[in-house]
């Protein structure tokens, strides 16, 4: 029996406005590739992302997660 781990792949990397605020580079928005071919939204500061599911289109997930770094005060 063969399994397979999924990784995912980091394909844009943002920080937040707190992180730019302070100076520090602790609080990120990234996009990564699933597995399955799907975007996702990950914020380190808020865990926003995570709730909103995946994105099918890497354009739509970049727009989305540059946006949501620019207002995340977490």
């Amino acid at each position: 029996m063969t399994t397979m781990t999924t990784v995912a792949t980091e394909i844009a990397h943002f920080r937040t406005l707190a992180s730019r605020l302070t100076g520090t580079a602790l609080t990120y928005t990234r996009v990564v590739r699933t597995g399955a071919g799907q975007y996702e939204i990950e914020c380190s500061g808020c865990g926003q992302g995570h709730r909103e599911g995946t994105v099918p289109f890497q354009s739509d997930a970049t727009d989305a997660a540059r946006t949501h770094a620019n207002g995340c005060l977490a």
